[in-house]
């Protein structure tokens, strides 16, 4: 009886040792869930909020005030690649260990910097549109005149300064428009007296 008991207990203690590591216990001091929180957390900071200061600033966080989102064509190509960066740095993310609520967000990021890609890479509108320079210049100054904590008009004028400086350099990143695309253009916007009682 003693013997077979002692049989029983090896096999169960080689059965232990074959188990598949897949099942093992995880390493100590691995939080997934933390681990992604750090990741979000570097993504807002070193990416999101400098490449989008005006969003910064109506988030409340006021260390952008002074600069301006990329405009010019090699500003664009360096946010291009840290997105790159970011988005590999995400996919590759397991999401193993994470919980319903940080799966989703992992995928929703995924999916906001693929999208921020595809129209900067593919549809790329700061080449097609110039509006993009004008409005867009112009409403990142905006947030900073409306607020209270901008009654001295400082952030406001060195966001202006800034804007003036990409100015410079707006060229690189638009296009002489097509002739098809002119013309396409010039159609849709003509105005017809004999249809019209105004011009």
């Amino acid at each position: 009886m003693k013997k077979g008991w002692k049989a029983e207990v090896c096999l169960a203690l080689l059965g232990a040792v074959a188990l598949p590591v897949s099942i093992a216990a995880p390493l100590p001091g691995k939080d997934p869930g933390r681990e992604w929180s750090a990741l979000v957390d570097e993504y807002l900071e070193k990416v999101y909020f400098p490449q989008n200061p005006t969003t910064a600033t109506v988030a409340g966080i006021h260390k952008y005030d002074g600069e301006i989102e990329a405009y010019s064509a090699e500003g664009i190509a360096a946010d291009n690649r840290l997105l790159h960066e970011y988005e590999a740095r995400v996919a590759s993310f397991p999401v193993a260990g994470l919980g319903q609520v940080d799966a989703a967000d992992r995928q929703i990021l995924l999916g906001y910097i693929r999208s921020e890609l595809l129209t900067s890479e593919g549809l790329r509108p700061q080449e097609k549109n110039p509006d993009i320079y004008s409005s867009g210049a112009a409403g990142t100054v905006y947030p900073l005149m409306v607020r209270k904590f901008c009654a001295s008009g400082q952030p406001a004028a060195q966001r202006n300064r800034a804007r003036a400086e990409d100015s410079r350099d707006l060229r690189g990143g638009a296009e002489e428009p097509e002739e098809s695309r002119a013309d396409l253009y010039g159609d849709r916007h003509r105005t017809d007296s004999r249809d019209h009682q105004f011009l």
